[in-house]
């Protein structure tokens, strides 16, 4: 009888043990058998939903935890040429299927959190700390060949595609880089800008910098000193 309780007991505590929060919970760094199911791709890019026309945001995971990002209006192909000395970058970290960086450029930051997808996709809200704009937006890697090339990667003279003042906004709004926006500008085959006192106060308010304003009015300001 005495060692039928003493048998008891020993289950009993192996029980409370394995039902213990505190030895599922993973340990700083550490991953479980299912968070480790949860991991982006290095050694290729990520594509965004387009921006505007022709013109998608791009990030690049290495294998030491640095993440890069930048917009082009380039293929992944040709932004693998690049990206990986880009300076616009930080550091990422996954938890479970989540997934948490920001990037830094001489601009400032933006902050991006969001979710792990099947398929290699990821799901990301970000908050910019360069003009306060906040977006959603869905990633596909693509490596060194662009998702839904049939669909995204014809020549831009086969679209009959404007770019209006809504899209320099919104890419704006996506923290993309001046030269990035301007060249986006340059590169337009058809452009429809409201470029009256009203489209320009509105452009202003959106926090469209005068830089990209003098693009879109058709003038190339010279580069910063």
């Amino acid at each position: 009888m005495k060692r039928s309780r003493h048998t008891a007991s020993v289950l009993v505590a192996v029980l409370c043990a394995a039902a213990s929060p505190q030895r599922t919970r993973a340990e700083p760094g550490s991953q479980t058998q299912s968070q480790a199911a949860a991991t982006v791709r290095v050694g290729g890019v990520y594509q965004s939903e387009p921006l505007g026309e022709g013109l998608w945001m791009y990030l690049l995971f290495q294998a030491d935890g640095v993440v890069r990002g930048a917009g082009s209006s380039g293929t992944p192909a040709q932004v693998l040429r690049w990206l990986p000395a880009g300076e616009n970058k930080g550091t990422y970290k996954i938890t479970g299927s989540s997934i948490r960086f920001s990037t830094t450029s001489t601009q400032g930051t933006v902050d991006y959190e969001g979710t792990i997808e099947p398929s290699d996709r990821l799901t990301l809200n970000s908050i910019s700390h360069i003009n306060g704009a906040r977006s959603r937006m869905q990633f596909q890697y693509g490596g060194f060949t662009a998702p839904g090339a049939n669909a995204t990667a014809k020549p831009a003279a086969n679209s009959t595609s404007t770019m209006t003042n809504n899209d320099v906004i919104q890419m704006v709004t996506a923290s993309l880089s001046e030269q990035v926006i301007t060249t986006a500008i340059r590169q337009a085959q058809a452009k429809a800008f409201d470029l009256t006192p009203t489209g320009l106060i509105a452009l202003k308010k959106a926090q469209v910098s005068d830089a990209v304003i003098l693009a879109m009015q058709g003038d190339t300001p010279a580069p910063a000193q």
